[in-house]
């Protein structure tokens, strides 16, 4: 029952999460309902070990979040220039304007550039090189080779970093954001600025990079491609550049906080919280226990209504919930709103579309996700309600008077979240090996879809369409460096015989003479 009691303690206070997440606990075992589960807690097999792990294992996210609000060297979110507007609409799942506009520029820009490099070129296969041109060659020679020291490298680099195995605040922000995908707890505007956050980080930057060298291979100004060069590395580099100028989240205090948020939703699995049915195959309790502890509501803990009702009684507040609750009405009914302001949260919206929906339609605040799930009528009778493990079952004594382990228990721990990969003791290089591998054989599509077999049509939809995308921006990535070397060998042939060679114009010439050819015969 630990996953509910981290539930209760984060939904109760989103703002000040970690403060009293042990004395909580505590609070819980200790609960005079508690005690066939305080007669396991204690059993001497468990042992001062044990229960160390287990409470470890249940503030793995509290501590989490307050290493990522204290620890500045681990989390340096004013630092990290690789977060960008993409990031940001994948933890909060709002503000979609500017995404959508930066998005917009960063494909109409690089197909303008190459439908003007097509109406510029003069020279054709076989012809002399003219001055300006041989210039022009040299020129691409010269950006070829800082491609294959600079630009490729730092492609990888930054491919191991978006996938979540570099040792930064991005990645580390993309290895939790990931977790939240395979989860399938995420909105579908969380869905859909992770993945643009990935493809743009990752196969946008191939892309727009063979993008360059096709249209350097056909420019025939050398101050042409030094400019084309530097366009497309500007245009890859909008979305990060946006994020990091001084108005956009000048102290990272939002991306900070959108963090945070994502491992308070990561942890409580709020799919559960809203079905008796899912609650009750992964915790083991009947439903009908369940329904009869929401009143026969299979939405669970999850009831506005409720919640509301809930959030004014006083016996489920704290004592200085109980003083700022009392303020605030007395501020409210004497029209005080600068005291107002000061015992009652103000709502706060990441976007100007979302805080006009949050005036007009009642939208949820950035920071009040979960006022749905504080039903807390309905947490006191479900807090109790899981059975506790068979310690019979779990160990073995041995001949020799050893106890064991068994070995179902130790698959089962195995399978436990874990916040650390690092503490694995596997190489950074080799999950990311691994990682490549499950993308290429599909592997990654299946846990993909696996955690969405019982949600709606529109989840199953993305996630095969992004399974498809995701493939295809991984395969790019081996051909890049080929295509660098054709374009090495085209530009080196065009500079020893001194003549116009263009395998791609040439290949076009050659079929529409031989279409012409076939008609006419």
């Amino acid at each position: 029952m630990g996953m509910a009691t981290v539930g209760i303690i984060e939904i109760r206070r989103e703002d000040e999460v970690s403060e009293g997440s042990s004395d909580l606990w505590e609070q819980w075992v200790h609960d005079p309902q508690n005690t066939d589960f305080r007669k396991v807690y204690y059993d001497e097999r468990i042992g001062e070990k044990g229960r160390i792990l287990l409470v470890n294992h249940i503030r793995q996210p509290f501590n989490l979040m307050d290493i990522m609000c204290e620890d500045t060297d681990e989390w340096e979110f004013h630092e990290d220039d690789n977060i960008n507007v993409f990031t940001y609409l994948s933890l909060f799942g709002s503000g979609i304007i500017l995404p959508l506009l930066v998005l917009g520029v960063q494909l109409i820009i690089p197909i303008i550039l190459l439908r003007e490099t097509n109406n510029n070129g003069t020279c054709t296969s076989g012809d002399v090189l003219t001055r300006d041109v041989l210039l022009a060659k040299i020129m691409s020679l010269a950006v070829f080779v800082y491609y294959s020291f600079s630009v490729i490298p730092d492609t990888y680099t930054n491919f191991f970093n978006v996938a979540g195995s570099a040792d930064t605040t991005y990645s580390r922000l993309l290895s939790l954001r990931r977790q939240l995908w395979l989860q399938a707890e995420d909105t579908l505007l969380q869905m859909i600025g992770y993945r643009l956050d990935i493809y743009l980080s990752t196969s946008y930057v191939i892309v727009l990079s063979m993008l360059n060298i096709f249209v350097i291979l056909y420019e025939e100004s050398a101050i042409e491609i030094i400019l084309n060069a530097l366009a497309f590395a500007f245009i890859a580099r909008i979305d990060e550049d946006l994020a990091n100028s001084r108005w956009y989240d000048p102290e990272r205090r939002w991306c900070e906080a959108g963090a945070v948020s994502m491992v308070m939703q990561t942890a409580l699995k709020l799919r559960w919280l809203s079905s008796t049915k899912l609650f009750s195959e992964h915790f083991q309790i009947p439903e009908e226990k369940l329904l009869e502890a929401c009143d026969g509501d299979p939405t669970f803990l999850f009831n506005t209504r409720v919640a509301n009702e809930d959030s004014t009684n006083l016996s489920f507040m704290t004592n200085v919930e109980k003083v700022k609750f009392m303020c605030a009405k007395i501020a409210e009914r004497d029209g005080n709103a600068m005291a107002l302001n000061e015992y009652r949260k103000p709502r706060i919206y990441f976007g100007m579309l979302e805080r006009l929906f949050g005036r007009y339609f009642g939208l949820n605040p950035v920071f009040e996700r979960f006022t749905g799930y504080r039903t807390w009528s309905r947490w006191e009778k479900v807090l109790f309600l899981s059975p506790v493990p068979d310690l019979e079952s779990i160990f073995h004594k041995n001949s020799d008077g050893t106890i064991t382990m068994s070995k179902s228990i130790n698959q089962c721990a195995s399978n436990l979240v874990n916040y650390y990969p690092e503490e694995d003791g596997v190489q950074d290089w080799i999950l990311f090996l691994r990682h490549f591998r499950d993308v290429l054989i599909f592997r990654d599509l299946h846990r993909a879809l696996k955690a969405v077999r019982r949600t709606c049509s529109v989840s199953v939809l993305i996630r095969i369409i992004d399974g498809m995308f995701n493939w295809g921006s991984y395969v790019i990535h081996i051909f890049f460096p080929l295509y660098l070397l054709s374009g090495f060998a085209e530009t080196i042939v065009n500079l020893v015989t001194s003549e116009c060679f263009h395998p791609i114009s040439s290949l076009e010439i050659y079929i529409e003479n031989w279409i012409m050819q076939l008609f006419s015969g």
